[in-house]
């Protein structure tokens, strides 16, 4: 969150936290559509606005709903 000005207020004001992980609990991985694929999303959370996952892209930084 801190590689990118404002990520994790914005995630902090768009999703909500994961649950605790459990054994055996395993979240996707996405390739980013924003760069080329060449960043991959990452699970940040759930967003507030619509039922779906809230996944941030560890090389530029935009947020996905998926």
């Amino acid at each position: 969150m801190g590689a990118f000005d404002g990520l994790g207020v914005r995630v902090s004001a768009e999703a909500t936290p994961l649950p605790a992980s459990g054994p055996g609990e395993t979240w996707w991985v996405w390739a980013c559509p924003a760069d080329g694929a060449v960043g991959r999303l990452h699970v940040a959370g759930y967003a507030l606005e619509r039922h779906a996952i809230y996944a941030i892209c560890d090389n530029c930084g935009a947020s996905f709903l998926r």
